[in-house]
């Protein structure tokens, strides 16, 4: 399917539609950008990962043909540029907690690549940690949205070491969570509690401060009903 070159506007959007218009739902797409034209690589890339979401489309490989990399032999490697798309998934996963207090994808790409990490190598440098401090994560996420404060203190509490205790781990596998990882802490940090069962001056100022997050946050009902 021929495309324009992408020189304006109505270009780019004229290539939205047909690429658009031939993939249907649950394809499963190879992206070959070895002799795309300059910036026409990063506009198809943006639709396929828009298809990805709107379509269940797969993407299973973007690949790229690296001439100038050639060696002795005049061999040239291929580049597996996957893992790009890896980085829009914690993007979306960070700015729905940062924004809305909601850790379900963030935890879903933890458990991710801890799995993949099991599955695809061996050694003793293999992540221990990054799947419970997905559990415990999407846990604190979960009293949150369901107004349980005392759920909240008890998570927060508990999921402030185990961040401590993966950030090494983070940085290893999970580069974009390490990125993050001390503004989650900040957040946590507001609602720990190591007694969330006993009613105390301290107790009350965690709940006026979840109270304040709800609102800041813009989930209205969590506030009110607290």
């Amino acid at each position: 399917v021929e495309i324009p070159e992408g020189r304006s506007e109505q270009e780019l959007w004229e290539i939205f539609d047909r690429v658009a218009s031939v993939v249907s739902e649950g394809d499963t797409i190879l992206l070959d950008i070895t002799h795309a034209f300059r910036s026409i690589p990063m506009v198809v890339f943006a639709v396929a990962a828009y298809l990805r979401r709107t379509k269940s489309v797969t993407i299973e490989h973007i690949v790229y043909g690296a001439f100038e990399a050639r060696d002795g032999n005049n061999r040239a490697p291929i580049f597996d540029l996957t893992p790009l798309l890896d980085l829009l998934d914690w993007l979306s996963g960070a700015e729905i907690f940062l924004q809305r207090s909601d850790a379900a994808l963030l935890a879903e790409r933890l458990r991710t690549v801890h799995h993949q990490a099991w599955q695809t190598r061996s050694g003793e440098d293999l992540p221990r940690r990054l799947q419970s401090v997905a559990s415990k994560l999407h846990s604190f996420s979960q009293a949150l949205h369901l107004a349980r404060p005392r759920d909240v203190m008890r998570h927060a509490h508990e999921l402030l070491p185990m961040l401590t205790e993966t950030a090494s781990e983070a940085e290893r596998w999970a580069k974009p969570f390490a990125v993050i990882l001390e503004q989650i802490r900040s957040e946590t940090e507001k609602f720990d509690h190591d007694a969330p069962d006993r009613l105390d001056r301290e107790n009350l100022q965690k709940q006026l401060a979840l109270i304040e997050h709800f609102v800041e946050k813009g989930l209205w009902v969590q506030a009110t009903l607290l």
